[in-house]
């Protein structure tokens, strides 16, 4: 089967040609056609505990919605082989931290992994208690903590999704869908989706903490902060730096952490233009840039999420690349002040397949 170039606005939906599309699921856990909500309801088997809802209606009538996951415990979600793309994954679960659940994916047979990250991070959520909802282009979250990403991963020999509990507490419901579409493997783009998550405060004498660090060629199509005030005060006066190959001054310079991330004076903080109005920073949601949430709690620590995507404007590299944003802030006497908030960042970009995998 050959495709057309896929697109995927409104206007090029009707331009997609012939297109089979797949989704593996715990109802389908390996995609096949015709193989969905096959399991018998039976809650004494132990990867059926959720079938005792059904147990008086049979097969066919969500037996096996969800998978659960012990503390310390990993699985493989989704092993798809041959080619194509995923179009969607989705995914929720009733553990207290989503930062605990940690999902690796692999492409091509590669033992290399593309995708590193904590759910929580790379869906743009924080600490338990966050529920609030994101509302962009490529990731959506509804409520509640229902995370979607439609960033488009393609393969040529198949992925692996492994999805590991770091935490010390069981995750008893885990709902996910891979949803991709077959793809002659002549037709699949050459780059492929890449993601990491990185946690730590800045490093010393620079006070930069890094965002995206790649080798070799590619284009760099978001970031996203977990930021974890631990000083009273403004915290966002950073610039996001962009450092190519082994370059020692940064080529792209930001003007400010909350410039960068679609906002403008201390997200309403500022009092330049709000001497009559309402003073405090605004959680807001847009396509391609956002603060969903902003904890008030000043004076203590606190936390802020943030998320940028390069969808319209991404950065491309060549000889390697560095992003970083310097931490730092407004003093009490008004000067720049460097700080210690710890972040936990997601780097989101694409690079071609690793030589020894394409």
């Amino acid at each position: 089967m050959t495709t057309m170039n896929p697109g995927r606005s409104l206007a090029d939906l009707a331009w997609l040609g012939p297109v089979v599309t797949r989704q593996v699921s715990a109802e389908n856990p390996d995609g096949a056609r015709g193989g969905g909500a096959l399991a018998v309801p039976d809650p004494g088997d132990p990867d059926l505990p959720h079938s005792i809802h059904a147990v008086d209606l049979g097969r066919g009538y969500k037996v096996r919605p969800f998978i659960s996951l012990a503390a310390g415990e990993s699985r493989t979600i989704a092993d798809i082989r041959g080619a194509g793309v995923v179009t969607n994954f989705f995914i929720t679960s009733n553990v207290a931290d989503l930062r605990d659940l940690w999902l690796t994916v692999r492409w091509d047979g590669s033992e290399e992994e593309s995708i590193s990250v904590d759910l929580a991070s790379f869906f743009c959520l924080g600490g338990p208690g966050q529920s609030h909802s994101v509302s962009s282009i490529p990731i959506s979250v509804g409520p509640v903590r229902g995370c979607s990403s439609s960033w488009s991963m393609p393969f040529s020999r198949g992925a692996r999704f492994d999805l590991a509990n770091r935490g010390s507490s069981a995750a008893g419901v885990i709902a996910y869908k891979v949803t991709y579409e077959e793809r002659e493997e002549a037709d699949v783009p050459p780059l492929r989706f890449h993601a990491m998550t990185r946690t730590g405060t800045p490093t010393e004498p620079s006070f930069e903490f890094d965002l995206v660090r790649a080798d070799g060629c590619g284009i760099v199509v978001g970031t996203s902060i977990n930021w974890r005030a631990r000083q009273p005060r403004w915290w966002g006066e950073g610039e996001i730096k962009v450092y190519l190959g082994e370059d020692e001054q940064p080529t792209l310079v930001d003007t400010g952490t909350e410039d960068y991330f679609g906002g403008a004076w201390g997200f309403g903080r500022d009092t330049t233009f709000l001497s009559n109005g309402p003073l405090g920073e605004r959680a807001y949601s847009g396509l391609y840039a956002g603060a969903p949430f902003l904890q008030s709690n000043e004076g203590y620590e606190r936390e802020i999420v943030l998320y940028r995507w390069h969808v319209n404007d991404p950065i491309g590299y060549q000889e390697g690349i560095r992003m970083a944003v310097q931490v730092m802030g407004i003093g009490a006497d008004s000067r720049y002040e460097l700080r210690t908030d710890e972040l936990t960042a997601t780097g989101y970009w694409y690079a071609p397949a690793l030589a020894e995998d394409a």
